[in-house]
């Protein structure tokens, strides 16, 4: 099969990365990608490159001004020649999410094309989670306005799990055309580095860590007024990541004197070396589709404390890990604390998320997208 993917954002989403490395072997993958204006494409996607053989069509963009998510905005005619060439020349075209100025584009150009339209939404924003009064708003405008088109013009739907379907189909998605097939993960086989001795943190010290772009809606503002609150327990907070209210939230640690209790390292593409290092992993996001992060944690069987969010909920539960409601903050002071002192209780987590992320590795769930675009065809 000749397949496209259409990835809306500079950075290239990591379902997307990690389904051309499992498929670019038995198909021939394209992949439709912006770049900044003026700057070559960083082919350095996620952790890893993407494979040779993979054909990439880039094409300049602008990001709005103003906005802490990535919005870019295709600024040259190029980008309509390469859209047409990759609905040309493709079996499939699996584009992902609908609310980018890119991906809408993409929906008109289908109508005038024979390939066939997948469109896979993480999140239905405004519904499975909040973004904000004014984007709320503009959000159901929108999805009044085009949710027909939307949902109608492509061959195929899919989200990653029943929490996120439950919003889909309350905007009109068809029900005959909505699959469920989550993202999937690579266990890690080999065991990574500690990182104790880097970061000069002592064996009796647990580490908290949370990995993730530095944004409100990832939580991590939640998480430094959590840990502001537990500052006298005994524990070291790592942050990996890296994002535009960085120094936002380097200024709190400072203004509230946290910086012994504090770390951040910055993007690291030697991520696994934290995971297997951490004692608790800790993310409190606002708002997601299926956590890439929160699937790492469980396959090196991290105790989870995180909001009980819609697409979280599919990969977690009660039992694998601590779900807080977002409207309860002070619930992540009161269970942080609780995990930190109880062992017994994070072995519990621990050995429960270890073998529920099992049903989540590319080796069980590859072949469900392999289906998905064999039954688009026939």
């Amino acid at each position: 099969m000749k397949i496209a993917y259409i990835n809306p954002t500079v950075l290239l989403k990591r379902p997307i990365g990690e389904l051309i490395q499992n498929l670019h072997k038995k198909h021939q993958i394209t992949l439709f990608i912006p770049r900044k204006n003026f700057s070559k494409l960083d082919n350095s996607f996620h952790y890893s490159k993407l494979p040779r053989n993979v054909k990439i069509y880039s094409y300049p963009s602008l990001s709005i001004p103003f906005i802490a998510s990535e919005w870019p905005i295709p600024i040259s005619l190029t980008f309509f020649f390469q859209l047409f060439k990759v609905f040309k020349y493709n079996d499939i075209v699996h584009m992902w999410t609908y609310a980018y100025l890119s991906t809408f584009l993409a929906l008109i150009v289908s109508k005038f094309t024979k390939s066939k339209l997948i469109l896979t939404f993480d999140t239905v924003p405004g519904e499975s989670f909040k973004t904000g009064k004014v984007m709320d708003a503009a959000f159901k405008i929108y999805h009044k306005i085009f949710s027909k088109f939307i949902f109608t013009t492509p061959k195929k739907l899919t989200v990653y799990g029943k929490s996120i379907s439950k919003h889909a189909l309350k905007l009109g998605a068809p029900k005959n055309k909505l699959n469920i097939i989550p993202t999937g993960t690579n266990l890690y086989a080999k065991p990574a580095k500690n990182i104790r001795k880097k970061y000069k943190i002592p064996k009796t010290t647990p580490i908290i860590l949370f990995v993730g772009m530095l944004i409100d809606r990832k939580g991590v503002d939640i998480i430094l007024r959590t840990i502001n609150n537990i500052r006298d327990e005994t524990f070291k907070l790592v942050i990996v990541g890296d994002g535009p209210n960085s120094n936002e939230y380097k200024k709190y640690v400072k203004q509230h004197k946290l910086q012994t209790k504090v770390i951040f390292t910055g993007f690291r593409k030697d991520v696994s070396d934290f995971y297997n290092s951490a004692d608790i992993f800790f993310f409190p996001s606002k708002g997601e589709g299926m956590p890439g992060a929160i699937m790492e944690a469980m396959s090196f069987g991290i105790p989870i404390i995180t909001s009980k969010i819609p697409g979280t909920i599919d990969l977690v539960n009660n039992k694998s890990a601590i779900l807080v409601d977002l409207s309860n903050e002070n619930q992540f002071t009161v269970k942080l604390k609780e995990l930190l002192n109880n062992k017994t209780l994070r072995r519990k987590l621990s050995k429960k998320s270890k073998t529920q992320i099992k049903e989540f590795t590319w080796e069980k769930v590859i072949s469900r997208y392999e289906q998905l675009y064999l039954n688009v065809l026939s």
